[in-house]
């Protein structure tokens, strides 16, 4: 989920600041786990010729991160 943009020429209203307010809470601790995973690697590197690892190595990164906090 994604905030709505504002709108050219005028402020949010209220009720849009709102639900920006609460897009935003979900979002940030999502967001945060990505950032732990991309200092781990593991979103960039291509394992080429490892058939079925590509996700072990993924779960294994999560988990590292889930234990680190």
């Amino acid at each position: 989920m994604q905030p709505k943009k504002k709108p050219q020429n005028r402020e949010c209203t209220a009720e849009e600041k709102e639900q920006h307010r609460v897009i935003s809470a979900l979002r940030r601790p999502i967001e945060n786990i990505f950032a732990g995973l991309k200092s781990m690697k593991c979103l960039y590197d291509i394992d080429r010729h490892r058939n079925g690892q590509d996700d072990t190595f993924m779960l294994l990164a999560a988990g590292l991160w889930s234990f680190k906090l």
